[in-house]
């Protein structure tokens, strides 16, 4: 990997906790979007990375980055590394040439042939001896990309910066940064508020939570967009992510707002609606979201046991995730487990819709949550996810997941259940291999 953040958390002060034990890599060529409400430490992780920050400015603050074998501030002497703020950082005495070529000027290497070629491709032909002053807030946004690139960039930080533009001019900018991007083999991290835009230039999504930890990674698979594809109609092509993505940074936000004290209510109007069937389920999952953050506390995890005990089978495939927040014996988590197996069908296609992903591409997902430390996901809830491999057409790689947790060689998996649970799957992948082998 080229970048790696591992377990970074962050603090300006005594007061908030602003990052919360960040960990993500991102490969030579890839982009990585970082989306999320304001104030959940989006741009902190950009000047991190840049070295604008040390880690250890607070007795809290923990984590390490590492850029090429390099620290930030070591990557950053490298002079591979190009950070493109929100709002345009130009210099108000040079024109829209001189100030393209200031990154050249510093390498004492003018190459005039190269800032031509940068001018044309953000569309600045006629402006190249205007004054920032003379230009509109786009057209800053414009040299301020065509300069990020002057220096054939490694790492390309972006905060943000296609904001004040028109969707027309957003889309000629997306593409000519891919062209920058598959032509310097680039590797990009921006943050944006904007989830169309994250899911048109990224590889990888990020979705941070209030609470300063990641909500979700969400692999975007390129290959899947179509060559007509543009911004305006990314809701048609990925109308499930659009929606997953929205989604967690809306609850995110509620979950934030919500007062722990309200559960009672809360709790009231779910035992009214467990064991009816025809019940409206996004209503129940609604309700079930609202106590997500407190759901591994004595008091209230036995509440939701004692609602699993008298709920339908959808309503239950809703509740296991946040009852192991919260470790069970043996006997129940056995007993849930058998129950998702004899309907492995049915809780599957309801996770589908959890992820986000396909059968083509939730392997992935799925791997980084077996694999992860996220605190949201401990080892001994994680054997859920082994049972939504199954969903996964890659078929060989489920099969050698499942066969390393039998051989019990995951550290991440909490052991015997997760072995138990991958031997019973194992099952399941042969007759998976059988039909389609016979088909």
């Amino acid at each position: 990997m080229y970048l790696n953040v591992k377990n970074i958390s962050f603090s300006y002060n005594n007061t908030r906790k602003i990052l919360n034990n960040i960990s993500f890599t991102v490969n030579k060529g890839e982009t990585l979007a970082i989306v999320g409400a304001s104030g959940t430490g989006k741009s902190t992780i950009l000047r991190l990375i840049a070295g604008i920050l040390p880690i250890k400015t607070h007795k809290d603050n923990s984590g390490n980055i590492v850029i090429d074998n390099k620290s930030p501030i070591e990557y950053l002497k490298k002079g591979k590394l190009s950070f493109m703020f929100q709002e345009p950082t130009l210099f108000p005495n040079l024109n829209v040439k001189e100030n393209i070529e200031v990154p050249l000027k510093i390498k004492n290497n003018p190459n005039f042939k190269k800032v031509s070629e940068l001018i044309e491709t953000v569309g600045l032909n006629g402006f190249e001896n205007y004054l920032p002053k003379d230009l509109s807030g786009g057209m800053k946004t414009r040299v301020s990309l065509a300069r990020s690139f002057t220096n054939d960039p490694e790492l390309l930080l972006l905060d943000e910066p296609f904001s004040s533009l028109d969707i027309g001019w957003k889309q000629n900018l997306y593409d000519g940064l891919q062209q920058f991007r598959m032509k310097t083999y680039t590797a990009v991290i921006m943050v944006t508020h904007d989830i169309q835009e994250a899911i048109y230039l990224a590889n990888k999504i990020i979705v941070l939570g209030r609470d300063g930890g990641i909500i979700d990674i969400q692999i975007n698979n390129k290959e899947q967009l179509k060559s007509s594809s543009s911004l305006s109609n990314i809701h048609e092509l990925y109308p499930h992510e659009l929606s997953k993505i929205q989604t967690l940074i809306t609850t995110d936000s509620f979950r934030n707002n919500f007062n722990p004290n309200d559960y009672e209510s809360i709790f009231k109007n779910l035992t009214k609606l467990t064991g009816i069937d025809n019940v409206n389920n996004e209503y129940y999952k609604e309700l079930i979201t609202k106590i997500r953050e407190i759901s591994n506390k004595e008091t209230i995890n036995k509440k939701l046991i004692d609602l699993y005990n008298i709920a339908t089978l959808e309503q239950k495939f809703c509740l296991v995730w946040d009852i192991f927040q919260k470790p069970q014996s043996y006997e129940f988590t056995k007993k849930v487990f058998d129950e998702i197996y004899n309907n492995l069908e049915k809780f599957n296609d309801d996770s589908k819709k959890f992820y986000g992903a396909n059968e083509d591409n939730i392997f992935s997902v799925l791997q980084h949550r077996i694999n992860g430390s996220n605190e949201n996901s401990p080892s001994g809830k994680k054997w859920l996810y082994l049972c939504n491999l199954l969903i996964s057409s890659d078929i060989e790689q489920v099969e050698n997941v499942l066969t390393d947790t039998k051989n019990k060689s995951i550290t991440t998996l909490e052991y015997p259940f997760a072995s138990y649970v991958a031997e019973k799957l194992l099952i399941k992948v042969n007759e998976k291999k059988h039909y389609i082998f016979n088909s």
